[in-house]
């Protein structure tokens, strides 16, 4: 990228692409602009391209992806698009930036990044959680030993009729409390122990007979060195939504919300100590809690471009399919449809 300013383009005008916006506007203009905004209704679209300042907007997504002055593209569509529109957008020579899930299974993310490498363009899965500071903080102090080894880990996410979110409730547009939710228990689970191997996954679960759609998801991960994981995501109920983490030297809770979290409490050595981190600061409201914290994700992306990188090293391509990987696994195991 020879210029300092990463151009946005965003596809979809929904309310995570909007939390998407206003953390932009949480950083500086002369490093993230908001280009070109697209939606299937040119009404939604001019509006949103309104309220964030967008230069220009568009009814066909084809028109961001073709548009010169876009260095990078957002999708915050639903899940079911996100295959077709990463394709698109790469295949037009842009930079991606994909929320998760990237796709819907391992077959389709393997199209996506054979795409990315047939262009040489940069794509990432928008796993918001691996770019937060909290957590880089933990992952630092386990590799200098100040924690020891991790152990043991316990995280839930739940949230109370989650089924009243259409995006959740209608398979059509990949319905799933796993794939919604379930991916961030996961994907803490997975940069806890990461570089320890997975021995096995045992899920169980609801699975609603008519939809075929989740409900709630319990997951046991046993990894080498008699190292231990139990995750739940549950849609009916809000559940204590931390995470706990047993290390061989101290203990380490991630309070709520876990997935965007600001606060963690650490207790070693008969000590206790909290550690807080805190969010970028804007005036509109977000739709969803901490939503600031997308700018970290953000910012990551440009600092990858600025360096000519083609892939994170937060959330690199062999990442994102390791946690597709248990996804299929989990989907399986609970008897659901995965393609």
């Amino acid at each position: 990228m020879s210029h300092t300013q990463l151009r946005w383009g965003i596809l979809g005008a929904g309310l995570i692409c909007a939390d998407f916006c206003i953390a932009l506007s949480t950083l500086p203009y002369d490093k993230h602009c908001i280009e070109h905004v697209a939606a299937r209704d040119t009404a939604r679209a001019e509006r949103f391209a309104a309220k964030f300042n967008a230069k220009r907007f568009s009814c066909h997504y084809e028109k961001v992806v073709t548009d010169p002055n876009v260095d990078v593209v957002y999708i915050g569509t639903i899940n079911t698009t996100h295959k077709d529109l990463s394709i698109l957008a790469m295949n037009h020579g842009k930079a991606v930036l994909c929320e998760k899930p990237a796709t819907m299974n391992s077959h389709e993310l393997e199209q996506v990044m054979d795409c990315a490498k047939k262009n040489n363009v940069f794509f990432m899965e928008a796993v918001w959680t691996r770019c937060f500071p909290l957590y880089h903080d933990i992952i630092s102090k386990r590799n200098d030993g100040t924690y020891g080894d991790p152990n043991v880990l316990f995280a839930t996410f739940g949230v109370k009729d989650l089924f009243s979110v259409d995006r959740i409730s209608n398979p059509l547009l990949g319905g799933s409390v796993l794939l919604d939710i379930g991916i961030y228990v996961l994907t803490i689970a997975d940069m806890i122990f990461e570089g320890y191997k997975v021995k096995e996954i045992k899920a169980c679960g609801h699975v609603d007979e008519e939809t075929g759609i989740d409900r709630s998801i319990g997951i046991t991960i046993t990894y080498e060195g008699n190292r231990m994981v139990q995750l739940m995501a549950n849609g009916d109920h809000d559940l204590a939504n931390e995470c706990e983490i047993y290390f061989s030297n101290g203990k380490v809770r991630i309070m709520k919300p876990f997935w965007c979290p600001e606060k963690y409490i650490e207790e070693k050595s008969g000590k206790t100590k909290e550690h807080t981190f805190k969010l970028p600061v804007s005036t509109v409201k977000t739709n969803f809690v901490n939503s600031t914290g997308l700018s970290y994700e953000a910012d990551h992306v440009r600092e990858c471009l600025m360096q000519n990188q083609h892939e994170s090293s937060l959330v690199s391509h062999s990442t994102s399919e390791r946690i597709m990987g248990y996804l299929d696994e989990i989907r399986a195991q609970l008897g659901m449809k995965i393609d």
